[in-house]
């Protein structure tokens, strides 16, 4: 429901209502212990934020989720591996967007800066899925110049 109200607010270019729902749904998701649905509405207030033009309070929330997904699954979260991917995918398509709209960049400057997050999010998803094959008994081969994404699944 929160996010139904988020998405009517943002249809009316009400961003500060559409952020405070956002808010107040992934506080409450952390009260009953919902950690991927309280992830998801911080991430979802981040990238309003973004449209918004409120870097300092996204970049907050995109760190404070980065620490937490970079020890997800050593710290007991009760997320799956490909929740965990899919959120860090989605951190990662927000700290590029944060880097583009802050004019955190120079023309021709931007690539040797974007590309250790896009192949930190390449580099995941291969572990995910090579960790998906082979608990389905597949044997994965990977390209190196890629470094993770599979080519092929034999079995």
């Amino acid at each position: 429901m929160c996010f139904q109200l988020a998405k009517a607010n943002m249809d009316l270019g009400n961003i500060s209502a559409a952020v405070t729902t956002l808010a107040a749904g992934a506080e409450y998701a952390g009260r009953i212990n919902a950690q991927n649905t309280r992830l998801l509405f911080s991430l979802s207030q981040a990238m309003a934020l973004l449209i918004q033009r409120n870097f300092d309070v996204a970049d907050v929330i995109l760190k404070e989720v980065g620490a937490i997904l970079e020890n997800a699954e050593q710290s007991g979260l009760a997320l799956t591996s490909t929740e965990i991917l899919s959120l860090k995918v989605f951190h990662h398509v927000l700290q590029v967007a944060e880097f583009y709209l802050a004019g955190s960049y120079q023309v021709g400057s931007a690539e040797p800066q974007t590309t250790p997050l896009l192949l930190q999010a390449a580099h995941s998803a291969g572990r995910a899925e090579r960790r998906q094959y082979k608990q389905h008994g597949g044997d994965v081969s990977v390209d190196e110049h890629t470094a993770a994404v599979p080519v092929s699944v034999r079995g």
